[in-house]
């Protein structure tokens, strides 16, 4: 028999962490101690109380969770039990529930996947029977999962890896999951990168059915950062052509450049774009000095003025005087350079407001397709921002708490409103996982005025 014991208290301090979600335990915030006896001490694990599973032995031996707080779990303080025993059993039972559905939609989900990549099998059978018809101009879905399960159902795992591998896709998984994978690329295209987070590996589901990313790896700040983006196959982003072959070099240059781009990490501007190439033709006629202030000077105002002319509009700032000053700074750190090459670079750091706000529709349309309730986008959305601004910062804690919160939210189905912004973080009824106090205080003023001070302020401080 097992000697772990358990407890339940009120914080003492903000030092824990939760060993579920990895955040810090505010302090007076009512957690369960988990008491594990070693050779000379007692090893104990935290868990806020909305964290915390039943054990599994005990759900197996059809422990309650009204059980559980009667029996095993103890206050040393009193000031939690019995008062509070119904409080902390619902919160309890309702975890309970929410692993058990959850472990019933993973199994759905595989279920629902066999079921589709069965239906194209039966499809395929049945052509087998039938005499060779006259090939249409244009096929329909069925018929190209049809075409591609013939080439690829007496591959072998290793074989069915390789592609996955030549279209830079997930290769973890069963034989079916991986024939799943190459169906899916074969009717819709390649996975792309997530738009949400810029950069991270989206995951098809074994539904075949659902996509979604864990995040991307910042090697700058050399922090994770997570990502909630969930959306459904047909409306994933793609890349064309999928490759049912290996790439030539030409076409593993384009991946590598594609995924570099989204990633960030190239220019998105070009000489082969006839708006650039007009603008350093035009940057080449310049007669300028650049070897003193005055020089300099005068090749800011004639840069500016360039960068205005392009027939692309270039993200400058709004404001002609920060506009300059960020020119001349680019002038100046590069003086001894070609003039082209100074307007090259700045348009690479600028980029074009048109690509930009394509980029930011793309991000929104991302989490627009992961709420389940379309009402609560913009609250979603200030949250996502939040997180983003402290993994730039380096605060992984912030990011994560933020990013956790932001599911949360894009996980309600129903909408965020002021009367019932701050029982999100708590009541046993009302409580939403990974939604505390203070994150509801944040989300009551979003609903309530639109905005959040603490991201208003990062705002003007980046700009």
């Amino acid at each position: 028999m097992s000697s772990t014991t358990y407890s339940v208290e009120l914080a003492k301090s903000s030092r824990a962490s939760c060993k579920k979600c990895k955040s810090k335990i505010e302090k007076d915030a009512m957690r369960i101690g988990t008491h594990t006896p070693r050779d000379d001490f007692d090893m104990t694990f935290w868990n806020h109380l909305e964290c915390f599973t039943l054990p599994r032995k005990m759900v197996q031996q059809g422990v309650t969770a009204h059980d559980f707080v009667r029996d095993n779990l103890r206050d040393d303080s009193g000031d939690i039990l019995p008062s509070r025993a119904d409080e902390i059993a619902e919160i309890l039972e309702a975890k309970k529930a929410a692993v058990a559905k959850s472990k019933e939609d993973g199994d759905n989900e595989s279920s629902a996947g066999k079921t589709w990549l069965a239906e194209i099998k039966s499809r395929y059978d049945a052509t087998q029977d039938d005499k060779p018809s006259a090939s249409k101009k244009t096929k329909d879905d069925m018929s190209i999962l049809v075409e591609t399960y013939g080439a690829i159902h007496k591959l072998s795992i290793a074989d069915l890896k390789e592609i996955l591998q030549w279209n830079r896709q997930h290769v973890t998984g069963t034989k079916p999951v991986l024939m799943i994978r190459v169906l899916d690329g074969a009717l819709r295209g390649r996975l792309a990168r997530c738009t949400l987070c810029e950069g991270g590996r989206l995951k098809l589901h074994d539904d075949g059915a659902t996509v979604t990313c864990s995040g991307a790896f910042d090697e700058e700040r050399n922090v994770r950062v997570a990502c909630q983006y969930h959306g459904k196959a047909e409306s994933a982003p793609r890349w064309q052509p999928w490759l049912m072959k290996m790439p030539t070099k030409e076409e593993d240059e384009e991946m590598d450049r594609l995924i570099a781009e989204a990633k960030g990490e190239a220019p998105s501007t070009s000489d082969s774009d006839p708006a650039i190439a007009d603008l350093i033709k035009q940057a080449n006629k310049l007669d300028l000095e650049l070897h003193n202030n005055e020089g300099i000077k005068k090749a800011t105002a004639a840069i500016y003025k360039l960068l205005k002319s392009c027939s692309k509009l270039i993200d400058l700032p709004d404001d002609e005087g920060d506009a300059k000053h960020k020119v001349g700074a680019m002038v100046a750190a590069n003086r001894s350079q070609p003039v082209a090459d100074i307007v090259r670079s700045l348009v690479n750091e600028l980029g074009f407001r048109e690509a930009k706000d394509d980029k930011a529709a793309k991000k929104q349309a991302a989490l627009k397709d992961s709420c389940k309730c379309p009402e609560n986008l913009p609250v979603v959305s200030a949250f996502q921002a939040l997180a983003e601004f402290y993994f730039k910062e380096g605060n992984r804690n912030g990011g994560v708490v933020h990013s956790k919160v932001a599911t949360a939210l894009q996980n309600l189905d129903f909408v965020v409103t002021p009367e019932n912004a701050m029982s999100l973080g708590k009541g046993a009824k009302t409580k939403v996982a990974n939604i505390g106090a203070k994150s509801a205080e944040k989300i009551l003023e979003f609903v309530s005025t639109g905005q959040i001070e603490k991201l208003e302020e990062k705002r003007a401080n980046e700009a």
